[in-house]
């Protein structure tokens, strides 16, 4: 059976291609601008059904989907600033990080904090959505790029 060592080698592996430098900057300012764009959307949503409930769990989930894509931006930078490979190690790292912080905060946040759970969950989960298909696309296409 293999070790440990030698099941995760691949990641700092010397023939894996170096990332463009601007690949960290991009990923950066595509998770806050999803987050961003995504809140404003929303809330400019729920402004016009008139959902109070449903703006208290935006709170919530805006609040736990920004702190999981910060922790989830450290594995993922990483990654970034390295070789390919690191990259997708980071990538799916960064995945299984922002998805464990967004539900434990949305489930502290309902059953702690008193916040509706529909609202709070279902936020949660759009917020999610959009800063992995953000993160996905520079990702994407910085690899896609590559020589």
């Amino acid at each position: 059976m293999p070790s440990l060592t030698s099941m995760f080698a691949f990641v700092t592996a010397g023939q894996s291609p170096a990332m463009p430098r601007a690949t960290a900057r991009r990923v950066v300012v595509a998770v806050v601008g999803a987050l961003l764009v995504t809140g404003a959307s929303i809330l400019a949503i729920l402004t016009l059904v008139q959902k109070p409930d449903w703006t208290r769990g935006l709170i919530a989930a805006g609040v736990v989907s920004a702190l999981a894509s910060a922790l989830s931006l450290i594995p993922l930078l990483w990654g970034v600033r390295r070789t390919l490979n690191a990259a997708v190690a980071g990538y799916f790292l960064a995945m299984g990080v922002r998805l464990a912080v967004s539900i434990g905060g949305a489930m502290l946040a309902v059953h702690a904090g008193g916040y509706p759970q529909t609202p709070t969950l279902l936020l949660m989960a759009v917020f999610y959505v959009t800063v992995l298909a953000a993160e996905s696309l520079v990702v994407a296409a910085a690899t896609w790029t590559m020589k």
